[in-house]
């Protein structure tokens, strides 16, 4: 007879035993419980700790609803794969995490179950992440208006060949043949903006970019709003990684967008809001040391510039289109492997993966619940946001941009500028001040784990503290 089990993980409501399972990666990595893993472990098993977390019940819940409507657990056409993970600008704060797959703590042989972690990196229980697409040419947009160049300046978007020593990076070699990179279908678009480059992702227009900037300093820009490799390698620099070829956890790539749409404030992704031990002492969980990683202008300006897919570009689709500014920046990897969609408000940033977790089948060619897969990370983001919206009360409209780093020094306006804007003001490092509602309970096997709470606290997550040394 199988039975279903009582404690664990697997227990948790509403799809978030992986967010759960993430949690206990944090306890295995982090001093506060110990000076090893090993130790670290064996006192969260038996030290009666109660971990109050900040997923968000009511966001959750949607986002596992929302996966469950458009992705399948498995699929007879690939390996199908899908995340959506929301993180709060200016905590860090993760406030909901979703995965097509059913979790299991071990090995299985189920093409629709699965113990890691499509979200995190490998190690915090994850995969060694994915190609990240075009979402990572904000970090070039960012190195050129950290340079001065402005978004109305005009470069060649059509297919060309460039020539390697004409780059700079300080950090890497730049030799190697010559690079003749293709736009999407195609496309020849001619001179443009850097604007509309972003709007319609031209690559070959970022490549003209990166060839007046130092290759370096862009992998430096991204890596200042928290973006590494999530098998642990070295970021790299290469010219290809321009239109992100690094392979990049989800959770990592909503934590740097909530960082622009902070007003350039990055704050390390946390999962726990607070720990008491069994004696009622609070220990101090892991902190999201937050930091300045752009210029405000720069932040302002390049959420600016954001907008564009949103209102008129490759991500229109995604638009919730009710009354709140969203930024944001779609992703498609070579033979369309992976679809990305990320972006934010200023209350909740997400970021939806949609691919292959191995394999190279093109999700052109592949339908998800009767949805196009290549298309329906728009409905997936869509819909996530949309909940955000109506959940997180206050979002504000993103600051106005330095119009001089739009439009250039000497111009005050322009088509599309509105009034003359003041440069923004640096805004502090939020403290964070939790109020949680939901703890995570000592697993008892003759308990049944409580549901979730109302939506005004924190989630809870059964099943992974242990306070009586059980399993």
């Amino acid at each position: 007879m199988i039975t279903e089990p009582s404690t664990g993980c697997q227990t948790a409501a509403d799809g978030a035993a992986y967010f759960c399972d993430y949690v206990t990666w944090i306890v295995k990595n982090d001093p506060t419980f110990g000076a090893t893993a090993d130790e670290r472990w064996s006192n969260f098993k038996t030290g009666g700790f109660q971990i109050y977390t900040t997923l968000n019940p009511q966001l959750q819940a949607n986002a596992h609803e929302t996966m469950t409507e458009y992705i399948p657990a498995s699929s007879d056409e690939l390996d199908l794969g899908s995340t959506i993970v929301t993180v709060e600008p200016g905590t860090g704060r993760i406030l909901a995490m979703a995965q097509n797959k059913n979790y299991v703590a071990g090995d299985t042989t189920d093409p629709g179950s699965t113990s890691l972690n499509y979200n995190t990196d490998q190690g915090y229980g994850g995969s060694t992440g994915f190609q990240v697409g075009s979402t990572y040419k904000v970090f070039t947009l960012a190195e050129w208006l950290k340079q001065g160049h402005t978004l109305s300046e005009r470069v060649n978007g059509n297919p060309q060949t460039f020539k390697r020593a004409n780059f700079t990076n300080t950090c890497a070699d730049v030799s190697g043949p010559d690079y003749s990179p293709s736009n999407d279908s195609g496309e020849r678009p001619g001179t443009i903006s850097v604007q509309t480059a972003l709007t319609d992702s031209v690559n070959n227009a970022f490549f003209a970019m990166a060839q007046k900037l130092d290759l370096c300093q862009i992998r430096n820009d991204a890596q200042a709003l928290g973006v590494h490799r999530a098998d642990g390698a070295e970021l790299g620099s290469d010219l290809a990684d321009v239109i992100g070829t690094q392979t990049i956890a989800p959770l990592t790539m909503a934590a740097a967008y909530a960082g622009i749409a902070a007003n350039g404030i990055y704050c390390k992704p946390i999962a726990i809001d607070r720990i008491v031990d069994a004696t009622g002492a609070q220990l101090q969980p892991p902190q999201a040391g937050c930091t300045q990683a752009l210029d405000p202008k720069i932040a302002a300006t390049l959420a600016y510039a954001m907008k564009g897919p949103i209102q008129s570009g490759t991500a229109t689709a995604s638009n919730p289109y009710d009354d709140i500014e969203h930024i944001g920046k779609t992703g498609t990897t070579d033979n369309e492997k992976d679809t990305w969609m990320i972006g934010a408000s200023t209350k909740a940033a997400t970021a939806v993966w949609v691919g292959n977790v191995s394999g190279d089948v093109s999700m052109t060619d592949v339908e998800t619940n009767g949805y196009s897969g290549y298309s329906v990370r728009h409905r997936i983001w869509k819909s996530v946001m949309t909940a955000n919206d109506e959940v997180l009360p206050g979002a504000a409209d993103f600051p106005d941009p330095d119009n001089t780093l739009v439009y250039g020094s000497g111009s005050s306006s322009g088509s599309d500028s509105g009034s003359a804007t003041n440069t923004p003001t640096p805004t502090p490092a939020p403290s964070i001040q939790p109020t949680p509602t939901g703890v995570a309970p000592t697993p008892d096997p003759t308990v049944a784990p409580p549901a979730g709470d109302n939506g005004t606290g924190t989630g809870i997550v059964p099943g992974i503290g242990n306070g009586n040394g059980g399993n």
